[in-house]
């Protein structure tokens, strides 16, 4: 958490190759010690696994601080303090929470009211999708800033652009998905990947919809409209517990759970840019 608040500080401040080398270092220490336990080099048990990946993250910390220096770190301590008071922190904290639980509770749920195969197909798919979701998430972080620092202008032509730029790379995403070998697939997930590959065309479409929305909650964020995004945020997890679940339940398939998914993630896209564009008009 530590090194994603420094690294989301230097985008902040329009430093955003600090943020790219910390996290390249992690990605390489990572990335190198899991390709050489996969060429036979190293032995790396899931303990040993963990172990790398803190040891990564240690050091892409470390080179934070060491690009961005005290000197640096003084706005960012002066901004939280600044925050305190502020109804936006309660806003933001609540997303982020709402964010990182309804995932849980959606499988979950999904689990306790139909198979385990179920939830294993619907999860693979997902997890395929998240190098996407981690673009999305960091774009979305990057634009924010971005867009107080830039004119009207020029922020208008970001924001028509970003909802164009995740939609088409979620199609280009699901498109390379779609044609993965069965043996890099099988690789991949395992023997859950003959369960995943008939549902990434509806993940595809449910990470559409959540492109649509994250685009959306920039323009809402840059505009310091966050108590809106968490209405989206509570209206989509509430959606997402509820919906997928009942759907799992009545039809007991996986093709029903994630197409409830797909409904849910594409309504809160379209309400969500609807709502970005009503507040974009009152702004103006």
């Amino acid at each position: 958490m530590t090194q994603d608040l420094l690294r989301y500080a230097a985008i902040a401040q329009a430093r955003p190759g600090a943020a790219l080398a910390s996290d390249a270092s992690w990605a390489f220490i990572v990335a190198g010690g899991w390709l050489m336990s996969a060429v036979g080099l190293i032995s790396l048990s899931p303990t040993q696994g963990a172990v790398l990946w803190l040891t990564g993250a240690i050091i892409a910390l470390m080179v934070l601080v060491a690009i961005l220096r005290p000197p640096r770190l003084a706005p960012l301590r002066q901004a939280l303090g600044d925050f305190r008071g502020d109804p936006r922190r309660g806003h933001l904290t609540l997303d982020a929470l709402l964010s990182g639980a309804t995932p849980l509770v959606n499988a979950s749920a999904a689990g306790a009211v139909s198979t385990t195969q179920v939830v294993a197909a619907s999860r693979g798919a997902s997890t395929l999708f998240g190098p996407l979701n981690t673009l999305t998430t960091s774009i979305t972080l990057a634009v924010v800033p971005e867009l107080k620092r830039q004119d009207k202008a020029t922020a208008r032509r970001l924001l028509r652009m970003m909802p164009l730029v995740l939609v088409l790379g979620t199609l280009v995403w699901g498109a390379v998905l779609s044609i993965l070998p069965d043996s890099i697939g099988t690789a991949l997930l395992g023997e859950t990947w003959t369960l995943a590959e008939p549902l990434l065309w509806v993940v595809t479409i449910e990470y559409v919809g959540l492109g649509l929305r994250a685009a959306a909650a920039a323009a809402l964020r840059a505009a310091n409209r966050t108590a809106l995004v968490l209405k989206i945020r509570i209206g989509y997890a509430a959606g997402l517990c509820i919906a997928p679940p009942a759907a799992a339940w009545i039809w007991q398939s996986a093709t029903a759970f994630v197409m409830a998914m797909a409904v849910c993630g594409v309504a809160v896209g379209v309400v969500a840019q609807l709502l970005a564009s009503r507040a974009e008009t009152q702004n103006n």
